[in-house]
């Protein structure tokens, strides 16, 4: 991989890393960040021959792999190095239609996770239709099988070895764009911290 392991940065990590994103390369891992953050491991209760394991939240060490997905953009994966080896798969879905209307050629403009232009609305809307489940499934088990390699294809085969993917957070919104601030103060808003 070739990318050395940094300490948690003080303050946002997205703003940390967001250097090493205007270089990156499409499937580049571009950052990766060692956190003390909680996690669900398999710990062994008791002693001697008598024993049992149990799942306990604990606070491990953590490692956030920041990536340049081909297909989805910027995007970061934590992994636990403890078994059960869970993981967390952050990405943003926005990120999916955007690339695509580059790859069409079709001109858009976008802020954060709104489209503020798009030279064609009706193929924006068409691509964000046609996104499915399917798409994130394989590009998390993409990372997920590279982040851990020491299961073998073949040990994943044999043993069944898997992520088992769920959606933990699905946000949806609408985002509302002002031609004139007068229309922002109105409703209390300062526009000079918001956008």
């Amino acid at each position: 991989m070739g990318v050395a392991i940094q300490e948690d940065p003080s303050g946002r990590r997205d703003d940390f890393v967001a250097r090493y994103f205007r270089r990156a390369q499409p499937d580049q891992v571009v950052a990766i960040i060692k956190a003390r953050e909680p996690a669900t491991i398999m710990t062994a209760i008791g002693k001697d021959d008598r024993w049992h394991l149990e799942m306990k939240r604990r606070w491990v060490e953590q490692y956030n792999f920041y990536v340049q997905d081909s297909r989805w953009g910027q995007m970061f994966v934590r992994v636990c190095p403890y078994f059960p080896f869970s993981a967390r798969i952050c990405l943003h879905q926005h990120y999916w239609p955007a690339l695509r209307m580059q790859e069409r050629g079709i001109r858009f403009q976008q802020c954060a996770n709104a489209f503020l232009q798009c030279s064609d609305s009706q193929t924006l809307q068409k691509l964000a239709d046609s996104l499915t489940a399917n798409e994130l499934i394989t590009c998390g088990q993409k990372w997920l099988t590279h982040f851990t390699p020491f299961f073998t294809s073949e040990k994943r085969k044999q043993a069944g070895v898997q992520h088992r993917l769920f959606f933990a957070q699905v946000e949806t919104c609408d985002n509302l764009i002002f031609c004139r601030r007068a229309a922002v103060e109105a409703l209390g808003v300062n526009p000079t911290n918001s956008r």
